[in-house]
Parts: structure tokens; C-alpha cells; sequence
């Protein structure tokens, strides 16, 4: 199988690369069991992923699943800067450059479309309520019923 992670850094050093992360590219811990179960339905003996690794094999595969999950692309794509705020040039030159739309084509594939009534947004309301010092999370509909979201959501004061 090819290293997709060691070319992704190859061409993100190139001056013609242009990427596109997407926020899921990175695995939880539960896509990472549904995707081992899935190999091992198709006979592909792959080892489960070791919660909690006791034995030096368990260790070993732990960490072969580590460089995977979290945010294993983000130091790859970013060169091991951490950093996520725009640079100051960069900032600069997009506030003396706003970027105009243009004219949509009629030609085009892509549309954006709403709804004018009917929806979420025109018919119900959320509103959060701090009981015993927690946050409540409620979903009001435009008649008044009210079904609650989330029971409790607990804060730190002055959050």
C-alpha cells in the first residue's frame, strides 16, 4: 500500500500544491475500530486496536494506530508549524484586495438554495438556561413546546 501520508508531504512543500483539508480527515478512535472490524468481516487480519496496551506487541500496535488517529495530517500539511492564524502579509493583502464574487453562470452545476418557510430557522428557537449552576440546552417551537436538547452542560464560572 502506498504511503499517501509520506507524498502528501512531498507535494505540500511544492509551490503548485494547493490543499484541501477536510475536518474528518483525521480518525477517531471509533472510526478506527469500525474501520478494523470492517477489514476483518472482508478476512483481512488486522490486530484490534489495544485500548489499553499491556503487552510490548499491544504497545507496538498502538502506536502503529497512532501516527492515524487525532490530527496525524495536520503537522504534514502545516511542516510541524502549529500555528493556524493567517500571516500578517497574507491579511494585509486580502484587506486591500477584497476578493469579488463576479457573475454567477447559469451554466453552472453548482446552486444554493434556502427555504423561506417551514424550516428550523424560521420556526423554532434554542435558548440555554443555567439551572444549579449547569447550562440547559432547549429546542422553544413557534407554538411555545419546548423539548429539551441537552439536561446538563457543565461550566467553569464566568464561562
Amino acid at each position: 500500500v502506498m504511503d499517501n501520508l509520506a507524498y502528501l508531504g512531498q507535494i505540500s512543500v511544492t509551490p503548485s500544491a494547493n490543499i484541501i483539508k477536510l475536518p474528518n480527515i483525521s480518525a477517531s478512535i471509533p472510526q478506527l475500530d469500525a474501520c478494523v472490524a470492517e477489514l476483518r468481516s472482508k478476512g483481512y487480519n488486522v490486530p484490534l486496536f489495544p485500548q489499553e496496551p499491556s503487552t510490548p506487541e499491544e504497545v507496538a500496535t498502538a502506536a502503529r494506530y497512532g501516527k492515524i488517529l487525532g490530527s496525524a495530517v495536520n503537522p504534514v500539511l502545516r511542516e510541524g508549524n502549529s500555528d493556524r492564524r493567517v500571516a500578517a502579509p497574507v491579511k494585509a493583502y486580502a484587506a486591500k484586495n477584497p476578493h469579488k464574487m463576479g457573475h454567477w453562470s447559469k451554466a453552472s452545476r453548482s446552486h444554493v438554495a434556502s427555504m423561506t418557510r417551514g424550516d428550523f430557522y424560521a420556526s423554532e428557537k434554542s435558548r440555554v438556561m443555567e439551572v444549579d449552576g449547569d447550562l440547559r440546552i432547549e429546542l422553544v417551537g413557534k407554538g411555545g413546546e419546548v423539548t429539551v436538547l441537552k439536561e446538563s452542560t457543565p461550566v467553569l464560572e464566568g464561562e
